[in-house]
């Protein structure tokens, strides 16, 4: 058996707190590196998260003077590409609004001065939310996308800087094709322009440089790749931009 031992107030006071809060000092001391460690490894990590609002530190020179060449930028769960052809450059959506500062930075890298054709497969900010910025830095030739009325300020943004270049959007039929430098970029979708699923009605293109090719879908689903399968498109590529992120609704 374990007898209780009782002391008196004024030796606990004198004697025994005193001792018990000379241990817990010790434990602290201690446990303040550990505590300092914990604290940086956070701070790096956060750091890390961070958004970026700039071009990472490489060396495009190589890339940028490439006869063709394709960009897929990082914008996380969203799409932004740059395709580059003997001169010329053709961007494919801008992520989300938090986006434009980079893809401007992007481009600087890349030492692009125009905009010779812009496309926003639909209208949903992760495709349209950061091409307002490109367009208030860089001059546009051609701006492609839907006439899906869609009434948000992202979308709304990127209208406005078309507007502002003197430009009208062009609404791409399935079937043309333009020129971009030496490669060609046939539109291929939307085969279901007016679906009540802004998605399914996103722009698709098909760009071919020799033998080399790449297919951007968009956020094309299950009925959109049927319907551009049934009306017969050439869309086996060497690249495939799978559609809306891959998820399992295309």
């Amino acid at each position: 058996h374990v007898k209780q031992l009782y002391l008196p107030a004024d030796i606990l006071l004198k004697y025994w707190l005193p001792i018990k809060y000379y241990k817990v000092r010790l434990k602290m001391k201690k446990l303040f590196p550990l505590l300092g460690l914990i604290t940086l490894l956070l701070i790096v990590g956060v750091a890390c998260q961070a958004p970026v609002d700039r071009a990472p530190d490489l060396d495009v020179s190589d890339i940028s003077t490439a006869p063709f060449a394709v960009h897929f930028l990082d914008v996380g769960n969203a799409d932004a590409a740059v395709v580059t052809c003997a001169g010329q450059t053709l961007l494919i959506d801008g992520g989300n609004t938090g986006d434009s500062s980079l893809l401007v930075a992007y481009l600087k890298k890349l030492n692009i001065d125009r905009l010779d054709y812009v496309v926003c497969t639909h209208a949903h900010e992760d495709h349209a939310g950061g091409l307002a910025g490109p367009l208030n830095v860089y001059k546009a030739g051609k701006v492609f996308a839907t006439d899906i009325t869609y009434d948000s300020v992202p979308y709304q943004s990127f209208l406005k800087a078309v507007a502002r270049q003197g430009l009208d959007i062009t609404v791409p039929t399935p079937g043309e094709s333009f020129h971009l430098g030496n490669s060609t970029v046939q539109f291929i979708g939307p085969v279901i322009p007016n679906h009540d699923d802004l998605n399914e009605s996103s722009i698709v293109l098909r760009v071919v440089f020799g033998e080399t090719s790449f297919l951007f879908t968009g956020d094309a689903g299950y009925e959109a790749e049927h319907a551009m399968l049934e009306a017969g498109y050439e869309l086996g590529s060497t690249v495939l931009k799978v559609g809306h992120h891959g998820s399992n609704s295309s």
